[in-house]
């Protein structure tokens, strides 16, 4: 399932707060490469969209499943 995810704007916004892919992936409980997957698009795993939004990365980037919009994503 492709999204309309920008992979690189986030990575960017998370190396301005000095965190990586595997830093998302720790804290979301994942694997390193599916924390990648989601980043880019490709998958839209809960975990890692959660710790993407804990860790700062603005919610316009993340292009957030419906379920997600609302308390579960703050």
């Amino acid at each position: 399932m492709a999204t309309k995810r920008n992979g690189l704007e986030i990575r960017v916004d998370l190396l301005r707060r000095g965190k990586t892919i595997a830093d998302v992936a720790v804290m979301a409980g994942v694997s390193r490469p599916l924390a990648s997957r989601t980043v880019n698009g490709l998958a839209n795993n809960r975990k890692v969209l959660r710790a993407l939004v804990a860790m700062g990365v603005a919610k316009r980037l993340l292009d957030l499943p419906e379920d997600m919009n609302g308390k579960e994503a703050a």
